[in-house]
Parts: C-alpha cells; structure tokens; sequence
C-alpha cells in the first residue's frame, strides 16, 4: 500500500481520535521518493527575498492571503508553520485542491502559496510566480539557484518534506517484508525509474524497513509538534 506525508504522519498529528494508527497498524516496507515545496509570490507582492517577505507581511499584518490545498495538507501546515516561525500573520485560504488554488494565486486573489515544485516551475519560469525558497534544508535539483527557507530567512528549524513509501498491515511476517523491500528498492534503482521519478521532482530513497519506521515516527512528532504551535485545524 502506498502512503505518503499527509496519511502517515499529518492525519495522525491533525486527529489523535484518527481512527489507524501508522506506526501501530503498518508495517513499513521502504520509503520511496521525497520532494519539496516552493514558496511563490505572486508578482504583485513587493518582495524579492524571504526576508523581504517576512517584513512587509510584520508591516502589514494579516493583509497576506496564502493558499492551499486543502485543510490539513503540506501546503496549508506549511504556511502556518512559516507564519508562526517568522512572527507573521496571514490568512489561510484552504481550496479543494492546487489547481484552484493555483488559478486564483495567478489571477492575484491569493499573495502566497506553498506550492508543489512541478505545479509552479512553468508559471516560475513565465513570470507570473515569483519563487523564493525551497522547503527542505537542501536546495532543490529543479529549481538550484533558489536558496533553502532555513537558509534564507535563518529560520533553521523549517522543513518541509513530501514524502511517499511503502507499507503493508502490520500482520505480514517479517520475511516478506524484507522480500518485498529488496525488491522495491531494486527497482528503485533501476536507471530507467530513477530518471522518470526524477524529472517530476522526486528524489529517490529505498530505505530499510527499520529507517521509514523511525523516520515515520520522527515526522508524526514533528507535525504534531507543528499543530500544537500553530492551531492549525482540519475544519
């Protein structure tokens, strides 16, 4: 079964009373690929740096629209994970989905978002994004010239990781979890998949099975950590 951020770590984070729980009811095969997102602006917005942004949103206060996904996804924990970190306030504008979201950061509805790189990159490259900073504490291979959030706004316990990987119920045996983990990860690093996967923005892992059950249970700790922070809500 295929799982990612939002179902194995964020759910759990968002609903204590969730009714699964990750690292009880799963067994972890290999974690798959990670990616990140990208703050954009929308051209209108009279900054060019992060630290640029942060000032005027502390000379505006709340006059900053950011929008997401959806309650509870990357992109809405990202910005209120930004606006609590940097002493800001913005207001959430939560969307069924990023193409909506999209539409209305282009037309100038919204100011900022946390985007997807894929979903932003040709509207970064048009002009009609402004791109400032990537979400995780490495710079992005699509976008390189782009400097981290840690590194450019000195907010160094930022990070934003999407992340997909494998799991089975926590029933299966042992042995064939490893099977199945030696299988996935080969294929992973095959060189065919492992260009496709990177020419969408996804780098690849192959973890152990022992690596994504810590790491699962690092991020469940620090979205819970960024819920309590926030307040951020699913309704």
């Amino acid at each position: 079964m295929l799982g990612n951020v939002s179902t194995l770590a964020i759910a759990k984070a968002l609903n204590p009373r969730l009714s699964y729980d990750p690292p009880r009811d799963f067994a972890p095969i290999t974690l798959i690929t990670t990616s990140e997102n990208v703050l954009v602006l929308h051209p209108s917005v009279p900054a060019s740096s992060v630290k640029a942004l942060i000032a005027y949103a502390k000379a505006n206060p709340r006059k900053l629209n950011f929008g997401s996904s959806g309650n509870g996804t990357t992109s809405h924990l990202g910005g209120a994970m930004f606006a609590h970190a940097s002493g800001i306030e913005m207001t959430h504008v939560p969307y069924k989905g990023s193409a909506p979201m999209l539409t209305d950061l282009l037309s100038g509805q919204l100011q900022l978002a946390f985007s997807s790189v894929p979903t932003a990159l040709p509207h970064i490259r048009s002009g009609r994004l402004r791109a400032l900073a990537v979400t995780r504490p490495q710079r992005s291979a699509m976008l390189p010239e782009l400097p981290t959030v840690q590194e450019a706004a000195g907010l160094a316990s930022f990070e934003i990781s999407l992340w997909q990987g494998i799991v089975a119920p926590a029933a299966v045996p042992r042995a064939i979890v490893e099977k199945l983990n030696r299988q996935i990860v080969a294929s992973l690093r095959t060189p065919e998949l492992e260009r496709k996967l990177n020419a969408r923005g996804l780098d690849v892992v192959g973890s152990t099975p022992e690596q994504f059950a810590a790491y699962m249970r690092e991020e469940i700790a620090k979205w819970t950590q960024v819920v309590k922070a926030t307040g951020a809500r699913i309704d």
